[in-house]
């Protein structure tokens, strides 16, 4: 239970950061709230590590944004939602890296997946993951919005100004890119 003290507190120490910006004060901030954000964090995402970088990311968040809280004595609320948006985003991106996966067709079979097979999957992940990282900005780009984020080839065409056999080109061109390089890598 939060006492008036503290919650006096609280809001002493936003109405500092937002005059001076000071990171000493956040500080106090942080040490105020860190355990209990971890806490809900962890909670939600059953995973230590996981919780601990989504808490720096939540705090992180926080200071960036700290100047735009109206009410001062809504800072807990606050807080706690940009905790649970962090949470929210980390479910999100594990889901769309998972589709991705699935969307370049390196899965072959649907069927229960035996031990060799998982073993294979997360070996074929890590393999994405470091060779997704040698693609150019663009082709990057583009994979991701249009297998993480489900945009149309005609949002595509909007977003990078390119004509629309050309967003499908690159398209086509990076996913067999991506698909050689995992090839070449496995082969090593």
């Amino acid at each position: 239970m939060m006492t008036q003290t503290t919650f006096e507190l609280e809001c002493k120490l936003v109405e500092e950061y937002k005059k001076t910006k000071c990171p000493k004060i956040f500080g106090k901030l942080y040490n105020l709230f860190y355990a209990s954000i971890f806490d809900y964090i962890q909670s939600i995402v059953e995973d230590k590590h996981i919780a601990f970088d989504l808490t720096q990311e939540t705090f992180i968040t926080a200071s960036e944004k700290l100047c735009l809280l109206r009410e001062n004595k809504a800072l807990r609320l606050w807080i706690f939602r940009i905790a649970r948006h962090q949470a929210m985003n980390y479910f999100r991106m594990r889901a769309k890296k998972e589709k991705l996966i699935h969307s370049l067709d390196f899965i072959e079979s649907q069927s229960s997946p035996d031990d060799e097979e998982i073993l294979n999957r997360n070996h074929q992940y890590e393999v994405l993951k470091v060779v997704f990282k040698k693609l150019n900005l663009q082709e990057k780009n583009l994979l991701i919005n249009k297998y993480y984020n489900d945009m149309s080839i005609d949002d595509l065409v909007r977003q990078t100004g390119l004509g629309k056999s050309s967003v499908k080109m690159k398209i086509h061109r990076a996913r067999a890119k991506l698909k050689q390089m995992m090839i070449e890598t496995e082969a090593m």
